[in-house]
C-alpha cells in the first residue's frame, strides 16, 4: 500500500494470512476502500488468482483431488498477496510491514467452509486431512513468532476491519488513531503518547463501539 503523505517513503504492505473461509478477502476489500477515502492509493492482491497451472504433483490419489493447501500450490513468483498460504515464501514474508493472522476453531471453519461453493468442489475428507492441519501448522509457526503478528478472531469481521484500518491509517496519512478492546498497557500508551507524530492524545473509556459507528463518523 502506497500513501497519500510523505511521512514515510516507499509501499507500505501488510498481509492477512490465517484460516481458510474466515474473511480476509472481505476485510482487504473492506480496508482498502476506507483506506481510498482518506486519499491512500492502495492495491489488493489476492491469492487465489496465483495458483499454478500444473497441478499434476499435488493430485492426491486417494480422494482424486488436489491439495490446494500446500505451498506448493501457489506460484509465489508471481505473488504479493492475501490469503491462508501468505506467509509460506520467505521471500515474500520478508516484505510485510504488518502481519495479520486470523485464528477460528475447527467447528466454525468447517461450518463455513461447507457452506462455500468451490471450483473443484471440496471432497470428502479434504478438510480434516489437508485444510485443517495445513492451518493448525501455519497458527503454530506464527505463534512461534508473536512480535512479528497481529493475531485476530474469525468470529467478528467488523472488528477485524476497524483493527486494520485504525492501525494502517497511522502510517499512510498523518491521522494517528487506534481502536482497541483490550486492556489498555501503560506502556504502550506511553510509548504512542511519546511518538513525534503525535501531536494530542484523547482517551475514552467504556463507549459502546457501535454508538460511535454512523454516516458522520468514519473511523474511531
Amino acid at each position: 500500500m502506497s500513501q497519500a503523505t510523505a511521512s514515510i517513503t516507499g509501499p507500505y504492505v501488510i498481509g492477512i494470512g490465517g484460516a481458510t473461509c474466515t474473511g480476509k478477502t472481505t476485510i482487504a476489500e473492506k480496508v482498502s476502500k476506507q483506506l481510498m477515502k482518506h486519499g491512500a492509493n492502495v492495491q489488493v492482491f489476492n491469492q487465489d488468482e496465483y495458483y499454478q497451472q500444473d497441478l499434476d504433483s499435488l493430485f492426491i490419489p486417494s480422494l482424486n483431488y488436489w491439495n490446494f493447501d500446500s505451498p506448493q500450490a501457489v506460484d509465489f513468483e508471481r505473488l504479493v498477496r492475501d490469503g491462508n498460504l501468505i506467509f509460506e515464501s520467505e521471500a515474500l514474508d520478508a516484505l510485510f510491514d504488518d502481519r495479520y493472522f486470523i485464528k477460528t476453531t475447527y467447528l466454525f471453519c468447517k461450518c463455513i467452509r461447507e457452506d462455500r461453493t468451490y471450483i473443484p468442489s471440496d471432497v470428502a475428507g479434504y478438510f480434516d486431512s489437508f485444510v485443517w492441519p495445513a492451518y493448525a501448522r501455519m497458527a503454530d509457526e506464527a505463534e512461534c513468532r508473536p512480535q512479528d503478528f497481529v493475531f485476530l478472531r474469525s468470529f467478528d469481521i467488523r472488528m477485524n476491519v476497524e483493527t486494520i484500518f485504525s492501525r494502517t491509517l497511522r502510517y499512510v496519512t498523518d491521522c494517528w488513531i487506534e481502536l482497541t478492546c483490550d486492556q489498555l498497557s501503560i506502556d504502550r500508551a506511553t510509548s504512542f503518547v511519546l511518538m513525534p507524530e503525535c501531536g494530542a492524545i484523547s482517551c475514552f473509556v467504556g463507549e459502546r463501539f457501535h454508538l460511535c459507528i454512523s454516516c458522520q463518523v468514519s473511523h474511531v
